[in-house]
């Protein structure tokens, strides 16, 4: 099964050029159905992806690179990430499941704030679940309409920033709206988001040289994420539906310099500026279902909906 599903995705990969014609942003992304979600623990390993095609895997070589030194290479600073999806009973809705690995040459965790996540290494991902576009900045509570976004960091526990009252030990995760607003801060948080990380060599404290640190994540999404559960509208998942979602990966070498390098998820867009902040600029992801991998009944589906979305 595992030899027809890596011949029917390598067909399917070498056809993006077709899915662009039906992808208004960029190249159509794919994420595969996780077969078991039971058997997903979410500690910051991927022992547990073993499933994972690794025809799906996103690698920095795909993205472009963005900031004031955009010349950096992959033995600076060197990502490669997983996305999956579960349907119902999952969570009640289904989830998104996100595994992330970054090597990187110098650790960057020198900012005291832990809301000026972006001062140093850092992770953006950004969502539009219901694939209806946007201001998704935060600087207005209406933007949770169109999409929500977190914001990821390595924490120095020498700082004692662990006990932040929205952090968690290791790194920090949270809705970049309404910065510091408590009501925003229960989708971040069991049952509704489990996160875990890795930081290898173990005890690695800022101006560390070449580490290794992972991301992993299973969540709920929101067609409109509100300042409770009770006012906001969960994203049932389903195969063939097509969302938007963005990463950002975010290096910064020298303190008090903002991310000056970096990777964004996006392959035509240039710097990664407007993806963070637009979910009209996010790439449509797909979500294959997990019996037919990417086969060509799934791309009669695909120009299907994507017909659809271009006639509206």
């Amino acid at each position: 099964m595992r030899a027809c599903v890596s011949l029917l995705l390598g067909l399917a990969l070498t056809l993006a050029v077709s899915v662009t014609a039906f992808a208004h942003i960029g190249e159509m992304q794919f994420i595969p159905q996780v077969p078991n979600p039971g058997a997903m623990t979410i500690d910051g390993n991927d022992d547990d992806w073993g499933w994972m095609d690794a025809a799906y895997a996103f690698t920095s070589d795909k993205m472009v690179k963005g900031g004031a030194e955009p010349d950096f290479t992959r033995e600076d600073f060197d990502v490669v990430y997983f996305m999956g999806w579960s349907a119902p009973p999952d969570r009640d809705f289904g989830c998104f499941y996100m595994f992330a690995r970054v090597t990187d040459d110098v650790l960057d965790i020198n900012e005291g704030n832990p809301d000026w996540w972006w001062a140093d290494d850092s992770f953006l991902l950004a969502f539009d679940p219901d694939h209806s576009g946007g201001n998704i900045f935060g600087t207005e509570i209406e933007h949770t309409q169109n999409g929500h976004r977190y914001a990821v960091r390595i924490a120095s526990s020498s700082a004692g920033q662990e006990n932040y009252e929205y952090g968690r030990t290791g790194l920090y995760f949270g809705p970049s709206i309404y910065l510091g607003l408590p009501e925003l801060r229960w989708g971040n948080e069991p049952p509704y988001c489990d996160f875990a990380s890795t930081l290898l060599p173990a005890g690695s404290e800022h101006g560390a040289t070449d580490v290794t640190y992972t991301y992993e994540l299973k969540m709920n999404l929101w067609d409109f994420y509100g300042l409770s559960r009770e006012e906001s509208t969960p994203h049932v998942f389903a195969a063939d539906q097509v969302i938007h979602a963005q990463c950002q990966f975010g290096d910064s070498d020298v303190a008090d310099v903002r991310n000056e390098q970096g990777y964004d998820s996006t392959l035509e867009l240039g710097p990664p500026v407007a993806t963070h902040i637009n979910a009209d600029e996010h790439y449509d992801h797909y979500l294959v279902a997990g019996e037919v991998a990417v086969e060509p009944s799934t791309w009669g589906r695909i120009k299907s909906h994507m017909d659809r979305q271009l006639s509206r």
